[in-house]
């Protein structure tokens, strides 16, 4: 009764206008995920082969809402500003998709001669793109945080899905560890800054902590966490210790989507923070970057010039790429 009192006492409850051609890719991929999920529990091991067919195919067809809400030209604000579809987000939601379909069609073969379940790869796949997808458009800490999990989580099962190789267990072990690490930091960075701000916006947040003094050290610790977390998705040193372990643990079709996609994802993430959330905080921002970057060019460049192994070779080159970028 009391519960009913407050909802009377509150007013109608006014339901938020959704713009459905702009979660379109997104509502594609699920549906896609769900269609994978379907077969793979009805169909028999002599139908297993429309799996990656139908993944693939889920991908490219999430690419015409982007396309089309390309040719549109309209940005697209959701939610009080929490979720952003513009140019730069339709850009890398194109890139996640593509980099997922060919993926697809790099596993295909090795999934199946395997002899592991298929159908849960593709469905983890379709999951971990979503959450790049999501990624691209949050513009709110919340979004942020639940499109970084939905693309990570799986990301850790690919990556250990050799189950008898002992490098594979290493790999999804190693990375699995380091990333809940990240998140941990991140996620006390982003209580920092609602605790300082009372918003999650990051459009708010930049208002709110734009004019701070720069002398309050609770600001600068939150920025630091909260960029900390995505130096490791984008393994920059001193965050980049999961990266060749975990590259040559992993299958060569994850691997490949662990150093295009993924890292992208977290280049997204970092993107949209420091130009919106924390615009004006150069005094935080900017030595930070600079220590990161000439971190990971250096370190990553020199301990590759080392390796005797090419795949760990290719994982320090694409840490040194990082600090570039």
């Amino acid at each position: 009764r009391r519960v009913t009192a407050v909802l009377a006492a509150t007013g109608d409850f006014a339901r938020p206008a959704v713009d459905f051609h702009a979660f379109a890719p997104e509502i594609v991929l699920v549906g896609a995920l769900v269609v994978v999920l379907l077969v793979d529990l009805f169909a028999d091991e002599q139908n297993k082969w429309a799996l990656p067919s139908l993944t693939g195919i889920g991908m490219l067809v999430a690419l015409v809402p982007v396309i089309t809400l390309a040719l549109e030209g309209q940005d697209r604000v959701l939610f009080d500003g929490a979720y952003v579809v513009d140019d730069f987000s339709l850009v890398m939601k194109g890139l996640f998709l593509l980099t997922g379909y060919v993926v697809v069609q790099l596993s295909t073969n090795e999934i199946a001669e395997g002899d592991y379940h298929e159908g849960e790869y593709y469905v983890l796949l379709l999951a971990s793109v979503l959450g790049m997808s999501v990624m691209a458009s949050a513009r709110d800490l919340i979004s942020i945080f639940v499109a970084l999990e939905l693309l990570s989580i799986p990301a850790y099962m690919l990556a250990a899905w050799r189950k008898r190789d002992l490098r594979g267990d290493e790999a999804g072990l190693k990375y699995y560890l380091m990333g809940v690490f990240a998140s941990a930091i991140m996620l006390y960075g982003m209580s920092l800054l609602y605790g300082l701000t009372g918003s999650t916006k990051l459009s708010a947040i930049g208002q709110a902590i734009g004019g701070s003094p720069s002398s309050e050290p609770v600001i600068t610790l939150a920025i630091v966490f909260v960029l900390i977390g995505f130096a490791f998705k984008v393994s920059a040193v001193p965050f980049h210790t999961w990266a060749p372990d975990t590259y040559e643990g992993a299958t060569t079709p994850i691997t490949a989507f662990l150093a295009v996609a993924s890292k992208a994802a977290g280049f997204v993430a970092m993107i949209s923070l420091v130009f919106v959330a924390f615009l004006g905080r150069d005094d935080v921002v900017e030595p930070l970057m600079w220590i990161l970057a000439a971190l990971t060019m250096t370190i990553g460049n020199l301990i590759a010039l080392r390796q005797s192994n090419v795949v760990r070779m290719l994982a320090y080159s694409s840490v040194a790429q990082a600090g570039f970028m």
